[in-house]
């Protein structure tokens, strides 16, 4: 379990990386253009995915919930800089954690007030799923307004790893 894990983060960060540089090749006018789906512009959907994914660090460690939003972080640096911080804090975690922390169960509150329980190994794959399909949205985007692309199925990122460990 602790090997799947470290993979999914790892396949997880490298996808991420790869979206910020293809997210390079779109002006920052098509960066905050609002889009009618999902959650709107590129914008919105990146504070989105690094929003969700601190909110889950939040409440593995029982910490306040995250209050990012497009609004407080306007520009895409700003939003580069706390994704880095959010990336960061979750490697350090992954980096150290044990078969028992990831079995831990987590209790925590969802925004309507609904308590729900589940073993962090679990909250890691679904944050790791929840950054896929978003990547997936975000990559459509940038594609119909002629940016760069990439393959983001994890077979690219085994291969690319096999190809770089010889």
């Amino acid at each position: 379990m602790l090997d799947y894990i470290h993979l999914l983060m790892n396949y997880s960060r490298w996808a991420h990386h790869k979206t910020w540089d293809c997210l390079a090749t779109v002006s920052d006018e098509d960066f905050g253009k609002p889009i009618p789906y999902s959650v709107g512009s590129l914008h919105q959907q990146m504070v989105h995915v690094m929003w969700a994914e601190d909110l889950w660090f939040s409440r593995v460690h029982q910490l306040p919930r995250p209050d990012h939003s497009h609004l407080t972080l306007p520009r895409r640096t700003d939003v580069r800089a706390a994704w880095d911080a959010v990336e960061g804090r979750w490697k350090a975690y992954v980096d150290g954690i044990t078969a028992a922390e990831l079995n831990r169960v987590v209790t925590f509150m969802r925004g309507n007030g609904e308590q729900l329980n589940f073993p962090v190994w679990q909250i890691i794959v679904h944050m790791v799923n929840h950054g896929t399909d978003h990547r997936g949205q975000i990559l459509r985007i940038v594609h119909d307004m002629g940016g760069e692309t990439f393959e983001q199925d994890m077979f690219f990122y085994l291969r690319e790893q096999q190809f770089t460990s010889q």
